[in-house]
């Protein structure tokens, strides 16, 4: 569908509209209460900015807009894998969601003054060639004071269950990696990095970072709250989540950072990654006609 169609079928005048930015079709939300700006091109989430306040995600300046490609920043959505393919490296990292043209199906505005978007993905001979289903998912995206973003699939398939596992792969923007604490996980089992059990324990109260290295922790049996502090800003983002029982906190470091095309040397100092994630033990099988949703809710304190 052309922008001109979007907007003719979708736009809300003092909500949203659509336009092209860096080369992909965008949903541009400007209500009372925030802004938000999300790709068809993966519908991806790339910015949101309640009223008065910063950028709540953050996005590279070194993103690279092309077909094919992710996008880094902002929440993509790791869909129908999260991380490597477990039987085939080759295929995409998290999936084919991000990488994929998602359709507009609904926009609305909320008596409550917030706006709320919705995107859907089907099977198709480009996915079946990745992954043998048949699925329906929605991305249902609702601006206000708070941004909710639920991922919903299902099933569609006749006669044969499938396993997922997924993330809303959250970029926070921060004042300095350095700067910032997180609350919310102390007492949780966690895997370091890509190991294959989860053999470590969080005993601190809160968790701080160390930007010289990489941190990439995989928080199992969580379900609650995370606060990301930060002290420079004097600002507090709250993190809540529904549908999943693991989050991740990820930062590449400074030599991580290095090896990375899509993200300046020093880009590591100014986000962090708290992501909502189905994985591991927590990792969804779906009969035919079963569906699972997970959400991400997302408010500065």
């Amino acid at each position: 569908m052309s922008t001109n169609e979007l907007n003719q079928r979708y736009a809300i005048e003092g909500h949203i509209e659509f336009n092209e930015e860096n080369g992909f079709v965008a949903a541009k939300v400007a209500n009372s209460l925030a802004r938000a700006t999300i790709s068809l091109y993966g519908a991806q989430v790339q910015s949101y900015q309640p009223k008065g306040q910063k950028e709540v995600l953050w996005m590279s300046p070194q993103c690279v807009f092309e077909k094919g490609t992710p996008i880094r920043g902002g929440i993509p959505i790791c869909f129908p894998w999260f991380g490597p393919n477990p039987e085939d490296g080759s295929k995409p990292a998290h999936g084919f969601a991000r990488l994929s043209t998602w359709d507009v199906v609904k926009t609305a505005a909320l008596p409550s003054g917030e706006t709320e978007v919705v995107f859907e993905l089907k099977n198709s001979s480009y996915t079946e060639g990745l992954w043998p289903f048949s699925f329906t998912a929605s991305l249902s995206v609702v601006v206000g004071k708070k941004l909710e973003v639920t991922l919903c699939y299902t099933n569609t398939d006749n006669d044969q269950s499938f396993t997922v596992s997924d993330a809303l792969h959250s970029y926070f923007n921060v004042s300095d990696i350095d700067n910032i604490s997180i609350d919310g996980l102390s007492g949780c089992r966690y895997y370091n990095g890509f190991e294959k059990e989860p053999t470590h324990v969080q005993n601190e109260a809160t968790l701080t970072i160390t930007s010289t290295s990489e941190e990439n922790r995989r928080y199992i049996g969580h379900s609650a709250t995370c606060t990301i502090t930060d002290a420079a800003w004097n600002r507090k983002i709250g993190v809540e989540k529904r549908g999943s029982e693991v989050t991740v906190v990820w930062n590449p470091g400074e030599v991580t950072t290095k090896t990375m095309g899509d993200i300046p040397n020093d880009g590591y100092h100014s986000f962090v990654c708290v992501e909502a994630v189905n994985a591991y033990s927590d990792s969804v099988v779906l009969q035919p006609g079963q569906s699972h949703s997970i959400t991400t809710i997302i408010g500065i304190l």
